[in-house]
This record gives C-alpha cells, sequence and structure tokens, in this order.
C-alpha cells in the first residue's frame, strides 16, 4: 500500500494539514467558550473549563479524527490520480501505436495488421478494414 513515495506524501500532507486545522477549531471552540465564563485565556483558565464541562474532553480528539479524515481522503485522492495517470498512460500507448501502424501504411507496408491491445474492438476493426481496403485497391492496380 505505502510502496509509492508520492502516494505516502499526499497522504501525510493531507493528514497534517486536517489535524491542523483541527486544532484552529479547537482552539476557536476553547476561545468561544471562556468569553462566556469570564475566564481568561490561560492555562488555568482552560483548565478551570475543562473541570467545569467535562465534555471538552471530546474536544482534544478533534485534531486526532480530522487528522485521520485527511490521511483517509488523501489516500483516496492519490488513488484517483493514479486512476487518471494509467487511463492518460493507455490513451497515449494507444495513439502511439495508432500513429506507428499509420505510418506503416503509408510506407506502404500493408502486410503488418493492427493489434489491439486494451480492448479497442472497434479501433481495430476501422483500422483492419482500412488496411483490407487498401490491400483490394492497392491489388486492382
Amino acid at each position: 500500500m505505502f510502496r509509492d513515495k508520492r502516494k505516502i506524501k499526499l497522504i501525510a500532507t493531507s493528514a497534517l494539514i486536517s489535524a491542523f486545522a483541527g486544532l484552529i477549531i479547537m482552539f476557536l471552540v476553547i476561545v468561544f467558550a471562556i468569553i462566556p465564563e469570564g475566564s481568561s485565556l490561560s492555562a488555568d483558565g482552560i483548565r478551570i473549563l475543562y473541570h467545569d464541562h467535562n465534555e471538552f474532553y471530546l474536544l482534544n480528539l478533534l485534531p486526532l479524527l480530522f487528522g485521520l479524515a485527511g490521511a483517509f481522503f488523501g489516500g483516496k485522492i492519490s488513488d484517483l490520480k493514479q486512476k487518471s495517470e494509467n487511463r492518460i498512460f493507455s490513451y497515449k500507448s494507444t495513439l502511439d501505436r495508432t500513429v506507428e501502424f499509420v505510418r506503416r501504411i503509408e510506407k506502404k507496408d500493408l502486410n503488418t495488421p493492427f493489434i489491439a491491445v486494451n480492448g479497442e474492438k472497434l479501433l481495430e476493426t476501422a483500422l483492419e478494414s482500412m488496411r483490407k481496403s487498401l490491400i483490394s485497391t492497392a491489388l486492382k492496380e
């Protein structure tokens, strides 16, 4: 799973950015909770807030949960990028083989058939019918 360094980097970056966003949200929640309490924004004020309202201990999980979600989505984004790159490579390879086939036909090498690789039956059929048409035209002349 973690063989690709680019994928690891994307997952780590997404996790760190998301965890940092979780820290910022946690800080903002604490600030907006301290203001109505009338406490100061200090370690003692935060300790009092946590002591009076035990549910704030759950707030400590926010950066961790955001980090995990960021890592998950970073992995998904990496997978989508990889699929896209594979698709582009497949299209490029098909175009390269098609251009090579057309160049051979252009040089009057009509004995080379077009061989489909990725299930390109429609392209194979069209190019083969073109090649056969050129062969029959060449035989008539």
